[in-house]
């Protein structure tokens, strides 16, 4: 899958040159590329190969060979007006943020963007908005600062089965305590407002943990995720110290929507490890106030407490499971999941995973 080729890349340091891109006929060279590279490439490309290593070299190559092909199409691109300081970019591809990386890093273009459902999930809303240009009087547009788009779930229109247990498994939510029980080892769900358009958690349906220990990344991919060991975690950061952390050209192109790979200076590797991938990099949120206040004041508490301005951030759902959009989704995951300790509702409320717990 595509967020397994991403992960495993990194373990693989390609020399290739290769791109699909002709740049003589300006189209593609094979509609098939996978094809090309099992019938054509030195070492074969296949499946049900015993030694691992077939497979880190294949997603090492496969995104080498993406990249190079992103590359010269945008340098296509620019041709078209080199004066154009604007990118925008679409497609499921462009949820590959190491692609995303090296786009802004060829320095073509000042300001590049990619909405968060930027795959087939978001042909609906881009229909309404071309209904929109057409139909309505007024057409200014402004950059979009979250996407915070799907239905809210009013606690008054709670559920029964959550109104039985509330008494036994619902506490006030104290902010001091949660962030003793994330710098403890803990993993926290956060559910809050309305969920996420895309398929990135953005801090609406979110699980949260400290980034201070490489444990916290085994114990969540293993544990609680159901993911391969090589898969890395992404963590959600604090504007205002975003800079002091990450190598970025620009924290405004792709990372407010966790769609592109940042370096990490190196006197901050060590104090973050379960968000240090391989390479060194992460894929953070880059995270304002006004965008989220009640996550904000938490990572904020959080770096009070223990320097780090930043949290691990991975989407509220199990191996295989949908990320959890009701309250009813998020009392079953607690029942399947009972490595998560509790779950925080809209900062204002503690729904333990078990009965009697606090």
């Amino acid at each position: 899958s595509e967020g397994k080729l991403m992960g495993l890349a990194s373990y693989w340091k390609s020399d290739t040159m290769f791109s699909n891109f002709d740049k003589e006929t300006k189209e593609m060279k094979y509609a098939d590329l996978f094809k090309y590279l099992c019938e054509n490439h030195l070492y074969p490309f296949a499946h049900k190969l015993e030694d691992p290593i077939h497979y880190i070299r294949q997603a090492g190559e496969i995104q080498k060979i993406f990249n190079n092909t992103l590359l010269d199409l945008t340098e296509y691109l620019k041709s078209f007006n080199p004066e154009e300081e604007n990118l925008v970019i679409s497609g499921g591809c462009m949820l590959n943020c190491s692609a995303n990386a090296e786009i802004e890093k060829q320095g073509l273009f000042k300001n590049i963007y990619c909405f968060p459902a930027t795959n087939d999930a978001g042909i609906s809303l881009g229909a309404a908005y071309l209904n929109a240009l057409e139909v309505c009087e007024s057409k200014e547009t402004k950059r979009l600062e979250h996407v915070y788009l799907g239905v809210s779930y009013p606690r008054s229109k709670t559920p029964l089965r959550l109104r039985e247990v509330q008494n036994n498994r619902l506490f006030d939510y104290n902010k001091e305590q949660v962030v003793q029980d994330l710098i403890d080892g803990k993993v926290i769900a956060w559910f809050q407002g309305r969920s996420e358009a895309g398929p990135r958690a953005l801090g609406h349906r979110t699980l949260l943990a400290s980034p201070c220990k490489r444990e916290t990344l085994d114990f969540i991919n293993k544990k609680i995720k159901g993911r391969e060991a090589f898969r890395p975690l992404a963590p959600i950061v604090l504007d205002k110290y975003y800079l002091d952390i990450f190598e970025d050209l620009n924290p405004e192109n792709l990372t407010p929507f966790m769609l592109k790979n940042v370096v990490i200076k190196e006197e901050w590797r060590h104090k973050i490890p379960a968000v240090c991938h391989i390479d060194n990099t992460a894929r953070p949120q880059y995270l304002k106030r006004e965008v989220n206040p009640e996550l904000y004041d938490l990572i904020e508490a959080f770096y009070e407490k223990t320097g780090i301005p930043l949290l691990i951030n991975t989407s509220l759902n199990g191996k295989g499971e949908p990320i959890v959009e009701t309250y009813e989704n998020l009392m079953r995951f607690l029942e399947y999941h009972d490595k998560v300790s509790y779950a925080i509702i809209d900062g204002k409320k503690i729904l333990s995973s078990r009965q009697g717990e606090n």
